[in-house]
C-alpha cells in the first residue's frame, strides 16, 4: 500500500510487485536517457525495457494469446514498431546490428531460446551503443563478466555441457572462455553489485560525464532489489536482516 501510495511503478497498470518494480525501472532508464549531456549516451539503459517487449510479444506470438498488459514503457523503440519486427520477423528495422543477431528468431519455439536469444542480442547492441565512451563499456564489461559467472554457476548446479552453457552467455569484448563453475549466487550478485559500483564511483561527481547518472542507476537496481528480498521474506515468513540487503 505504501508502494502504491508513493507511486512507485504506477505506470505499469498492474498492481504485482514484479510489475511495479519492472515500470519503475523502466521510467527511470527513460529518464536518464533524456537528462543525459550527450543525447544518445544512455540508450543502452532504455534497451532491457525493449528486450522484455521484445520476449513478450514474441511469446505472445507463440502461444496465441495477448499479452499486451505485460508491456513496458521507456524503451528506446514503440512497442508498435517492435510489433510490427515481431509480425514481419525483420528487425533491420530497429538496427543493422540487431537485424543480424535477430535473424530467424521467430522460428524458435523454445521460449528459452527465444529469450536468451534476445537478450544477447540487445546486450550486443548496448555494446554498440556504448560507443567509446570507456566509462560505460566498462561498466557494460563487467556487468557481462559477472552476469556469465552467475549463468556458469547455474550451469553446474543444472548440469548442463559447455554447449548449453555457451548459449546463454553474454556477449563480452574480451570473448573469455566461461565454464560450469561452484559458487554461491547471493554472494556473486552482491560482489557484482559492489564491482559496478567501483567501475562508477570514480566519477559519480562528474557534472559533465554519465558518471552521477550511472551512480544514481545503480541505486535503483539496489532498491528494486532489495524491494524483492523483503516481500519474498515476508511471503515465507522470514526474517531478513541488513546484512541480506548489504552491496
Amino acid at each position: 500500500s505504501l508502494l502504491r501510495e508513493w507511486g512507485y511503478g504506477s505506470s505499469s497498470g498492474a498492481d504485482d510487485l514484479e510489475s511495479r518494480i519492472r515500470s519503475q525501472l523502466a521510467d527511470t532508464a527513460a529518464l536518464l536517457r533524456e537528462i543525459a549531456p550527450v543525447p544518445g549516451l544512455l540508450d543502452v539503459f532504455c534497451l532491457p525495457a525493449d528486450a522484455h517487449n521484445l520476449k513478450v510479444l514474441l511469446k505472445s506470438r507463440l502461444v496465441g494469446e495477448p499479452a499486451d498488459r505485460l508491456l513496458l514503457a521507456g524503451g528506446c523503440y514503440e512497442t508498435e514498431l517492435l510489433r510490427v519486427c515481431v509480425e514481419v520477423d525483420d528487425y533491420s528495422l530497429l538496427s543493422p546490428l540487431l537485424g543480424e543477431r535477430l535473424r530467424g528468431v521467430g522460428d524458435l519455439t523454445d521460449p528459452f531460446l527465444l529469450s536468451v536469444t534476445v537478450d544477447n542480442a540487445m546486450f550486443a547492441q548496448m555494446l554498440h551503443d556504448a560507443g567509446k565512451n570507456e566509462l560505460l563499456r566498462s561498466y557494460l564489461r563487467t556487468q557481462a563478466d559477472f552476469v556469465n559467472r552467475l549463468s556458469a554457476i547455474r550451469a553446474n548446479r543444472l548440469g548442463w555441457s559447455q554447449q548449453q552453457l555457451d548459449r546463454v552467455l553474454l556477449p563480452a569484448d574480451d570473448e573469455l572462455p566461461v565454464s560450469p563453475q561452484d559458487g554461491d549466487l547471493p554472494e556473486v550478485e552482491r560482489e557484482m553489485q559492489r564491482a559496478l559500483r567501483r567501475v562508477v564511483a570514480g566519477q559519480k561527481d562528474d557534472s559533465f560525464g554519465p558518471g552521477p547518472l550511472l551512480y544514481y542507476w545503480l541505486a535503483r537496481q539496489q532498491e528494486a532489489r532489495a524491494l524483492r528480498i523483503l516481500f519474498a521474506a515476508k511471503r515465507a515468513g522470514q526474517p531478513v536482516t541488513m546484512d541480506d540487503l548489504e552491496l
